[in-house]
């Protein structure tokens, strides 16, 4: 019979980060914080996870992708507009305008 040694971790944490991640846990189904912290350090440890940061604003992201777009958009069709770039409805005359 094999006896595991266990040791506590100690980590000073804010107080609404405390709380708030408790929370979470809690309604993700976990019976404990410390449940999913031995979870995490246990897949950590054996690498079947790693440490990121994701940006979870995708949404404005998006949005300002999307803004910048239309604004290029409208500079592209100025230009069309006043003979600087050339638009194409025949990929024909866009690859014979690449060969030239």
């Amino acid at each position: 019979m094999s006896t595991m040694t266990k040791t506590k971790v100690q980590v000073p944490v804010n107080t609404t980060v405390l709380k708030k991640s408790k929370d979470r846990a809690e309604k993700l189904g976990f019976t404990s914080l410390n449940e999913v912290i031995r979870i995490m350090l246990a897949k950590f440890s054996d690498g079947s996870i790693s440490v990121g940061i994701v940006d979870h604003d995708y949404d404005k992201q998006k949005e300002l992708y999307e803004k910048e777009l239309e604004r290029q958009e409208l500079i592209a069709d100025e230009e069309v507009k006043r003979g600087v770039r050339k638009s194409y409805t025949d990929i024909h005359e866009l690859v014979s305008d690449l060969n030239a």
